[in-house]
């Protein structure tokens, strides 16, 4: 099974490699031998077919990692089949929304969601760290930084008090 993203792109590219050596075996070879050509096209779709098959075995796999979370997308797309609206119009209110969250919080303003959540910005304190090649002792600066404080509602649906 193909496991990560540099494995399906060399077998993408090897797919698209030996689809154009296919035609280009079509094309260079009229006067082969029909059996010769035969066996050529036979045996250079018997690869292309290999290579389709880890393809679709690895999109199969990379929808089940995608399928493990929820991404702005998928959001828009149940909003828009839960209410009467065009995904675009969904998008826009979702845009809208996320954004007047982000201009808040740069703002520093505390945004409250009743039931489901808050979002704040905190304020992270200087501190030592280490450089992780080195091992040396490093001075990380203080920030700023987001943080999600979940609501009661959204904690009872997940089950937790």
């Amino acid at each position: 099974m193909i496991g990560n993203e540099l494995e399906y792109r060399i077998t993408t590219a090897e797919a698209k490699r030996f689809a154009q050596a296919l035609a280009q075996a079509e094309q260079q070879a009229p006067d082969l031998h029909p059996r010769l050509r035969q066996a050529l096209r036979e045996g250079l779709e018997s690869q292309l077919q290999e290579l389709r098959e880890q393809l679709a075995e690895y999109e199969t796999l990379r929808g089940h990692q995608q399928s493990a979370g929820m991404r702005k997308k998928q959001l828009i797309e149940q909003v828009a089949s839960k209410s009467n609206m065009s995904p675009r119009q969904v998008q826009t209110i979702v845009d809208a929304t996320f954004g007047a969250i982000r201009d808040a919080m740069a703002k520093g303003e505390k945004v409250t969601l009743t039931g489901f959540g808050s979002f704040e910005v905190v304020q992270r304190n200087e501190r030592e760290g280490r450089n992780p090649r080195t091992g040396t002792k490093i001075k990380i600066a203080a920030r700023k930084a987001p943080q999600f404080r979940a609501g009661s509602e959204l904690k009872r649906a997940l089950g937790s008090s």
